[in-house]
């Protein structure tokens, strides 16, 4: 079940508590923003949700220290603040208090439910019809992710199989699967079943018309939805002979484009840049990747986005022979 993929480049880390999907703020772009908060358009806006946070757990006598997209409590627990942040920038200003609100609220209600399901963990069989993959791409994990069940789904993109349940979702330690004596092929394959258990309403609907390139937005209704790229077999209009352009820009989105002809390659930026837009504004992004999709082989097609807004693409070698083939 898990995909036979080629590496280039690149290192992981692995940490531990997937509650949100989050990038590190060590670089100020154009706007004098961090990276991860492009999205606020400008410093004040920042300013003013990073002190409605602190005012949250204020108010709650709970002493945190918020800085470069995080949240820290003194006894060490953290939150990220990407998702909660793109929702905000997306809403009225007047909102962010209680959306805020909202979010950290349903975290410590899942923190509480968590510890609970924790005890059912002992034993594989009373879980594994509540495994789920959420993804998440390998720049972005927690240091803590080494303390719980990862599988790696495709090139730098890190599956983090969930026990889900109505009101919450929970990693699962490391000693706890290993206690159960299984391998992680047949974990993920439980997982994906569920996923496509829990979304199976979900559509691959064709973006514009016949005159457009043949892009596919494939939504799920869960967190778990960008997980449908794992399996495109069930949207066979997505596939091709010569593979599919495939990205998973936020939690519940799933992009796919099926590379009919030399056309379908030379659009490559197009597909890039939606990619990357999606996963900018968010909310639950999980990835800018953008892989080459042939059967059970994933490949990874480098980029660079310039200050500019221009796009440096370096395709593998095997890419542009494929796209020299389709031109003959």
């Amino acid at each position: 079940m898990l995909g036979r993929w080629k590496r280039r480049g690149g290192r992981g880390r692995e940490g531990d508590r997937p509650d949100e999907t989050d990038r590190p703020a060590d670089r100020a772009g154009a706007s004098g923003l961090p990276e991860w908060a492009d999205f606020f358009g400008a410093p004040d806006h920042l300013a003013r949700f990073e002190d409605l946070v602190r005012e949250y757990f204020r108010a709650r006598e709970v002493n945190v220290k918020v800085d470069d997209g995080w949240v820290e409590a003194d006894d060490g627990v953290k939150f990220g603040l990407t998702n909660v942040g793109q929702v905000c920038a997306q809403a009225e200003s007047d909102d962010w208090e209680r959306i805020i609100t909202e979010h950290f609220d349903g975290i410590r209600a899942q923190m509480d439910e968590h510890k609970r399901f924790r005890e059912e963990l002992t034993t594989y069989s009373a879980v594994r019809e509540r495994f789920a993959a959420r993804l998440w791409d390998r720049d972005r994990v927690p240091d803590t992710f080494v303390k719980i069940l990862t599988i790696e789904a495709a090139p730098d993109l890190l599956a983090a199989i969930m026990v889900d349940s109505e009101r919450s979702a929970g990693s699962i330690p490391i000693e706890a699967f290993e206690s159960w004596g299984v391998d992680r092929e047949e974990v993920m394959a439980q997982a994906l079943d569920n996923v496509a258990r829990m979304e199976r309403e979900a559509k691959a609907v064709r973006l514009g018309d016949e005159r457009t390139p043949e892009v596919y937005l494939i939504q799920g209704e869960t967190m778990y939805g960008a997980a449908l790229a794992l399996m495109l077999e069930r949207f066979p209009q997505t596939l091709s002979p010569h593979g599919t352009l495939v990205s998973t820009p936020v939690r519940n989105v799933a992009v796919a484009m099926p590379i009919r002809d030399a056309h379908s390659a030379e659009v490559l930026g197009g597909f890039i840049g939606m990619t990357l837009h999606m996963e900018q504004e968010g909310p639950g992004s999980v990835s800018k990747r953008v892989w080459w999709r042939r059967a059970d082989d994933w490949l990874e097609i480098p980029y660079e986005a310039t200050k500019k807004g221009e796009l440096r693409i370096t395709p593998p070698e095997e890419f542009k022979q494929m796209v020299l083939g389709l031109g003959e």
